[in-house]
């Protein structure tokens, strides 16, 4: 029983508490704070879109509010505004 993992279930609580602080968390913390996969969190840090800490090669760490302040940087601002078409196509002598 001493190599059992503890399933740790974090409340939304638990989570802000740790956002609070400058505490570590785990990536499975970090998936529940952003409502992803283990695995998302796995594929962002290859693309280094989240910043970790890597303590040791299977030890990995994150300060939470720095994750969800790199997040925001992919937050959509503004949805529904119309463009200016803008033609692809060179113009002719004709349409300047």
């Amino acid at each position: 029983m001493k190599n059992e993992r503890r399933s740790l279930d974090y409340k939304p609580e638990m989570i802000v508490g740790a956002a609070d602080s400058l505490a570590l968390v785990t990536k499975d913390v970090v998936a529940r704070a952003a409502s992803v996969s283990p695995r998302t969190i796995e594929n962002w840090m290859g693309q280094r879109r989240i910043p970790y800490i890597r303590l040791s090669p299977k030890c990995v760490r994150f300060h939470i509010t720095s994750v969800l302040a790199a997040l925001r940087r992919f937050e959509v601002k503004e949805v529904g505004h119309a463009r200016k078409a803008i033609s692809s196509l060179p113009l002719t002598e004709g349409q300047q």
